[in-house]
């Protein structure tokens, strides 16, 4: 037979009680964005379609990273990393632009400088 007494805590003084002061950080693998975002910013990029979602989506990963602001220069590399063709992604970035979501400026033989637009409040 079980009794409940055998269970009982006896001893109720608020040490046992106390939370530990020190959290350990847990690492969490993978890539992540960070916000706040604006709906309508990313209601905007899903109108124009599936791609522009795919580069939208890096883009806001891209700044995530990038500590200096919303705007950074889209490399080979990073581009690269959308895996599209630079055809796609390209006409996806003009679209961008033209839906008035991002800024492009780019110089002849250089990587273009990405501005994202009204991202955040």
């Amino acid at each position: 037979m079980i009794k409940l007494a055998d269970y009982l805590v006896t001893d109720t003084s608020p040490s046992i009680y106390k939370a530990k002061s020190k959290t350990k950080k847990v690492k969490i693998d993978g890539d992540f964005l960070q916000g706040p975002i604006r709906l309508e910013w990313l209601d905007a990029l899903s109108s124009i379609g599936n791609s522009a979602c795919k580069v939208g989506h890096h883009l806001l990963h891209l700044w995530s990273l990038n500590k200096k602001g919303p705007t950074f220069r889209l490399t080979q590399k990073k581009a690269e990393d959308m895996g599209m063709t630079r055809q796609t992604r390209y006409r996806t970035l003009n679209a961008m632009a033209k839906a008035n979501l991002i800024k492009i400026d780019q110089s002849s033989g250089q990587y273009p400088i990405i501005t994202l637009i009204n991202i955040t409040l």
